[in-house]
């Protein structure tokens, strides 16, 4: 993918209802587990979302993988300690291990 084309995709995100891209999204274990449509890199990406902030961890070519892809993710959530975040190859960010930080349970 060319840099225009991602810049397109990235306008196109900030433009356009966040309701029309999500897919999924479901709280477990101190975490979220976001399911959405990214314009930028045209792809479903699954992401965890903890105090530090989203982490992308999968992405799948079709909304029926992503689905259940977002299934299998709601299930490995509770248990989760580290993941790979992926990297960004539009700008060259590598993918790097990182801790989950979870919600405090009140």
């Amino acid at each position: 993918m060319d840099l225009l084309r991602a810049l397109a995709g990235i306008a196109r995100m900030k433009s356009e209802p966040f309701e029309e891209r999500m897919v999924a999204r479901t709280e477990v274990g101190g975490l979220i587990v976001s399911t959405v449509y990214a314009y930028d890199i045209e792809m479903y990406e699954i992401a965890l979302l903890d105090r530090e902030g989203a982490h992308p961890v999968r992405r799948y070519e079709t909304r029926e993988q992503a689905v259940a892809g977002h299934t299998k993710w709601c299930g490995l959530a509770p248990d989760l300690v580290e993941v790979t975040q992926l990297g960004y190859g539009l700008f060259d960010l590598p993918d790097k291990q990182i801790t989950l930080v979870r919600e405090v349970s009140p």
